[in-house]
Order: C-alpha cells, then sequence, then structure tokens
C-alpha cells in the first residue's frame, strides 16, 4: 500500500479503470493499431531515412500484433476464461510487438549498414561508437576543443561526446570489429531487455500488480518503455536513451520494493550515462531521505556517476568540459540541432529576448519543483515516478532545444508509477446505502486520522488493555505495513514481537480471488470449494511462485532466527489496516494450522464487511475505526509511506 494525495491517487484509479476494460484488451488493440498508422506515417513522409527505414518494418509488425489483440479480444468475448487473452497470453503478444517493431529493425538496420548503407542510423549511434573507440584508444572518450576545431566544420558536430563516460562501454564492441552485432544499437538493446525483466522480476517478487482485476499495470508499463511508438522508433535509429530510462525504471522499481542501496546504484548508473537521469536521481534521494536512508542511496546515486568521471577527468580535464558542459549549454564550436517545436523552442526563435524568456520559464517550472520537493518530499516510489514524470515533461517542454524522443521519459515514468502501488487499485467497498452516492476516497469527518503507523499502533494498544503481561501472548505484524504498528503495541503490552508471513494463492485469472493460503513452516491451507475450479498444474505453479517468494521473505526478515512457536498461545494479528480482510484471513488460518490456541486480529481502520468477515474466522476483532463508507487505508494516515525491508528488519531486531 502506498500514500499519495487523494488527486494524484484518484488520477491512478481513472488510468486502472481505463486499463481493465476488457481485461486490458481494448487498450491493447488502441495502442498497437494507433502505433501501425503512427509506423505506416513515418514510412512515407519522414525526411530521415532511418525513420523511415524503421515506419516500413514496424508498420507490418504493428498491424500484426493488432490483428493479435483483436483475435484475443473476440475470442475473451467468446469464452472470458480463454487462455489466449489472460495476462500471459497478453505478455507474449507484448514481446512479440517488441520483437517485431524494435529488434526487427534495430538488427535490419545494423546489417544494412555493416553491408556499407551509411544512412541506416542516427548521429547518437556514431557518436557513441567514436567515443568507445577514443576510449579505448586514449583513455577518454572526448576530444578536446583543439581538436574538434581541426575537423572539416560538416564533422565537428559528430566531434562532440555530450554523455557521460559510461556511455562509451556501448561503442566498445565497435572498436574491435565493423561487424553487424558490434552496432552500439544492438547493445543498447541487450541492455535494455535485460534491465527491464529485472525491474519486472523484482515488482514481481514483491506483489507489485498481482493482485489487479482486469488490466495488468506493471504490463503496461512495460509497454510504454518497450513498443509504444516513441520508444521503439528512439531504440531502432538511436537508442542511447533506452538503457538509460530502464536504469531509472529499474531504480524506481527497487524503492517501491525498499531497496534503498539498490535503487541508488541504478540511478546511480544511469547518471554515469546520461545527464537526464540526474533530476530523476535529486527526486529518489528526497523519496530516500524520508525513510532516513539518504546515506545508502547516495552511495551509489552519487559514487557510480563520480567513479565514471574520474578517468576522464584525469586524462583530459579540458576535453570533459568542452563535451559535458559546454556544448549542452551551447558554448561550442557548434550547436546541438535538436530543434522540436515544444513551446520552449517556439518562444526562443520567435519571441525578442526568447531564450531569456524560455529559460526564465524552465528555471521557475524547476524552482517549483524544488519548492514542492521540499515542502512535500515523495513517500513512496509512484509519488516520486510521478513528480519524476511531470518535471520532466514541463522541462522538455520549456527547453529552448529539445527532440520528440525525449518524451519517453516522461511518458514511461507516468506509466510505470501506477504498477508501484502495493495496494490493490480498487479495495472492495461496502455496499453502499440505496439512493447514495458511494465514497471511495474521502475520509468520514466524523473519523479521524493517524499522524503515522506509531500514531496508531499506540491508539489500537490502548484496546487491548487486557493482554497486558499475559505470558501467552505473542503480537504478529503482517508484512510489511502492519510491522510498525505490531512493534508499537508488542512494547505497550509487554509481549514478543514476530513477524507472520502469509501468501495468498489467488487465481491465475484473478488472482484477487484467494483459493487458499501459504504459511511459514510448509503450512497450507486450501478452500476446496474455490480449488476445485483449478487444474492440479494451475494449482501448482501459483504454489511454487507463492512459495518462493514466502521463503525469500522469510529469510530477509528473520536473518537465520527460528519463527517464535504458536503452540498453545495466543496469537494478536496486526496489520495496519483492513481493506478486503483477505490477508488478514489467510494469516488467522496459518495461524491456527500452526497451533495457536487462541487468534486475536488487531487493526486501527477496517471496512465493516472485512471486519464481520473476520469476526467469523478469528476470536476476537478489535477494529479502532470502522467507517460505514470506506475507501482505502490511506486516506486514515498523514503518512502512509511504503514501509521499507529495512524498516521490517529494525522493528524486529528493536523489540526482540
Amino acid at each position: 500500500m502506498t500514500a499519495a494525495p487523494d488527486q494524484a491517487t484518484d488520477r491512478l484509479d481513472r488510468w486502472h479503470r481505463l486499463d481493465a476494460a476488457a481485461g486490458g484488451l481494448a487498450l491493447d488493440l488502441a495502442l498497437y493499431a494507433t502505433s501501425a498508422a503512427f509506423a505506416a506515417i513515418t514510412a512515407a513522409t519522414s525526411t530521415l531515412p532511418p525513420h523511415r527505414a524503421w515506419g516500413a518494418v514496424a508498420s507490418a509488425g504493428y498491424l500484426l500484433v493488432a490483428l493479435a489483440a483483436a483475435g484475443q479480444l473476440l475470442a475473451r468475448r467468446t469464452r472470458p476464461d480463454t487462455p489466449l487473452a489472460n495476462r500471459r497470453a497478453r505478455w507474449t503478444v507484448t514481446a512479440a510487438a517488441w520483437a517485431a517493431t524494435a529488434l526487427l529493425p534495430v538488427l535490419v538496420q545494423s546489417i544494412q549498414r555493416a553491408a556499407g548503407r551509411t544512412d541506416r542510423a542516427q548521429e547518437e549511434v556514431v557518436v557513441v561508437e567514436h567515443a568507445g573507440q577514443r576510449l579505448a584508444d586514449h583513455g577518454t572518450p572526448y576530444l578536446g576543443h583543439h581538436a574538434i576545431a581541426a575537423l572539416p566544420p560538416d564533422e565537428r558536430l559528430l566531434g562532440y561526446t555530450p554523455y557521460q563516460p559510461g556511455m562509451a562501454l556501448f561503442g566498445l564492441p565497435r572498436a574491435a570489429s565493423d561487424a553487424w552485432w558490434t552496432d552500439a544499437r544492438i547493445w543498447f538493446a541487450l541492455a535494455t531487455a535485460l534491465l527491464l525483466a529485472l525491474a519486472v522480476t523484482t515488482l514481481r517478487r514483491a506483489g507489485h500488480s498481482a493482485d489487479r482485476p482486469g488490466g495488468d499495470l506493471l504490463l503496461r508499463g512495460v509497454q510504454a518503455a518497450t513498443v509504444l511508438p516513441v520508444a521503439a522508433l528512439t531504440l531502432a535509429t538511436g537508442g542511447d536513451d533506452l538503457p538509460v530510462l530502464a536504469l531509472c525504471l529499474l531504480a524506481l522499481a527497487y524503492a517501491a520494493t525498499g531497496r534503498t542501496g539498490a535503487a541508488g546504484v541504478a540511478v546511480g548508473a544511469a547518471g554515469a550515462l546520461k545527464l537526464f537521469a540526474w533530476p530523476i536521481a535529486l527526486v529518489l534521494l528526497c523519496w530516500a531521505a524520508t525513510h532516513r536512508r539518504a546515506t545508502r542511496f547516495t552511495a551509489g546515486a552519487l559514487g557510480l556517476p563520480v567513479l565514471a568521471l574520474l578517468p576522464a577527468l584525469l586524462v583530459d580535464r579540458d576535453a570533459l568540459l568542452e563535451n559535458v558542459l559546454r556544448f549542452p549549454l551551447g558554448h561550442g564550436l557548434v550547436t546541438s540541432p535538436a530543434a522540436s517545436p515544444f513551446p520552449g523552442h517556439l518562444i526562443a526563435t520567435a519571441l525578442p529576448a526568447g531564450r531569456l524568456i524560455a529559460t526564465a520559464l524552465l528555471l521557475a517550472a524547476g524552482a517549483a519543483i524544488a519548492v514542492r520537493l521540499a515542502r512535500r518530499p515523495p513517500r513512496t516510489a509512484t509519488a516520486a515516478a510521478l513528480i519524476c514524470g511531470y518535471g520532466l515533461l514541463a522541462a522538455i517542454l520549456l527547453m529552448p532545444a529539445t527532440r520528440f524522443g525525449y518524451l519517453l521519459y516522461p511518458l514511461a515514468l507516468l506509466a510505470w508509477a501506477p504498477a508501484l502501488r502495493r495496494e490493490p487499485a480498487h479495495p472492495r467497498p461496502v455496499r453502499p446505502t440505496p439512493g447514495r452516492e458511494p465514497h471511495t476516497r474521502r475520509r468520514p469527518e466524523d473519523m479521524s486520522s493517524y499522524h503515522d503507523r506509531e500514531d496508531a499502533g499506540r491508539q489500537l494498544a490502548d484496546r487491548l488493555t487486557d493482554l497486558t503481561g499475559q505470558p501467552d501472548v505473542i503480537v504478529l505484524g503482517l508484512v510489511r505495513g502492519g510491522v510498525p504498528v505490531a512493534r508499537v503495541v508488542a512494547e505497550r503490552l509487554g509481549a514478543p514481537l514476530d513477524v507472520l508471513v502469509v501468501r495468498k494463492l489467488g487465481m491465475p485469472w484473478a488472482p484477487e480471488v484467494a483459493f487458499g493460503a501459504l504459511g511459514p513452516g510448509g503450512v497450507r491451507v486450501l478452500n476446496d470449494q474455490v480449488a476445485a475450479r483449478l487444474g492440479a498444474d494451475e494449482m501448482a505453479e501459483v504454489q511454487r511462485r507463492e512459495q518462493t517468494e514466502l521463503d525469500r521473505r522469510e529469510a530477509r526478515y528473520r536473518d537465520g532466527r527460528p519463527p517464535l512457536d504458536l503452540a498453545g498461545r495466543t496469537a494478536v494479528i496486526v496489520d495496519d489496516g483492513l481493506a478486503t480482510g483477505a490477508t488478514a484471513r489467510a494469516a488467522v488460518q496459518v495461524a491456527r494450522h500452526l497451533g495457536a490456541r487462541r487468534v486475536v486480529v488487531a487493526v486501527p481502520v477496517g471496512a465493516q464487511e472485512a471486519y464481520e468477515m473476520l469476526s467469523a474466522e478469528a476470536d476476537l476483532v478489535v477494529c479502532v475505526q470502522r467507517p460505514p463508507e470506506f475507501g482505502a487505508v490511506s486516506a486514515y494516515y498523514d503518512d502512509f509511506h511504503e514501509v521499507s525491508d529495512d524498516e521490517v528488519t529494525d522493528a524486529l531486531a528493536a523489540v526482540g
């Protein structure tokens, strides 16, 4: 679960409703069909040969996957549970789309270029490859001012390398051979694929977007970074932005799963390639600071770019400054040809003192974002992604010189943000009173909020005083959000604290519908009536996946410590709130199978429907607030930041 302002949360929920239409297939079809038209127009009208070549291949690829999506849509209407239209099938079509519209054009243009076609790559490909050659020959990827001045005037632009030193690594294969496979775009594509796969795996293992009915927000985020024409065209013709973007998305995935140090390393690696990643690193630094992890984050986020700059700085400091500072600021021997007709460029070229005005607007936008970060720093990865997306969009629109291709950064970041949320986009609401409009977000006026989870724990502990000092009581925090609440409760009751890691076993086509649950020590609880709808192979696959994640979390949180024995004891299961109550219900069942004599569920706030459901499962349910019209748990907290793995282990150490 994550915290976000109501307005931003509502925007994400509207996006989810659109994404979930027809199980996500309606938007898939619209994406592929629109992209096919764009690629065809590009092939027919572009004045850039690499773009025309991309359009010729990609238009056919988009058309084929659009037909596949249309077939999936028809199959779903005929049989809603058909495997031809489930999430796995949609991921397969997306992978085919990327292969046909980005990877195949890269391969074709690389082979044609190796055969002698000089018009099958944009300038940035040549620049990166030249940088790799210089790095291999001289230890720096940069030419100095005088060396660039000695080049023929029409070659000086290619003499500049406006990237950070790490980008030259993608040009090193070309220094060894002129074969098609040494084209820098091949290596851009390979790095992008590996990094995105790592980001997806990271989020899936943590349960992100796995419980979304209908659409798949993680798939949508991947589509924005791969098959969206601005991404596919950029990779096929230039490609240098895609590894940078993939590293930034990976950093956000690590942030969403509480891996602060890894997030710093990922965004630091991006910053070692291109300056575009530095604003994202700054936003994530603010996020890390809210969790008191700024030092851990900064080690990678700042350390890697510094390590990349040091060799170039020592070999030729003036060449580094000429390429990395003077040229991007417009003070080189030539100026950047970037001139897409965005507002900043139009103002700079059409108005008196236009460049000064555009620069002032850009600085004003930057100042507004800085104030926002200072006053309300992002507490969740979702909020950080939204700030990065909207901030970069504003910067791109207001820059005096920029390219359309840079739009892939904000578009991908904004599409990635919903996939970072751990809270289901639509908690099951209580049935509204007839004739009344249900409230899905606003906190009822007569319901107080908690400052944070510690405050909620203190108020919850006040309702559990009958358990104080009882020797058989053990407090179990549901990971991750319930652990900070449980820590306070355990301290107040004078009881030991442990975590209860449970994993719901969801139906493959509807993960929000549980057919059972897994717990520590090999405990498995099944709902035989629901499980009967699954085949043995399907059931085994879900159990294997969830068992792997349960084992990972157990190892991470216990750090070799054995679990506390529940046999004959009173287990107090604590979470930060109840939306549907499905996880708490699974926890109750697991606790009973582990031998608990009595099971108490204790939460600061919950939906009435969930409370009633759990009352039939547990011996006692203590819920401080039960609003009649419940929206999201986050609405009842002023500070509802995403709990990191480190916070969980720190809480266990503090009480243990």
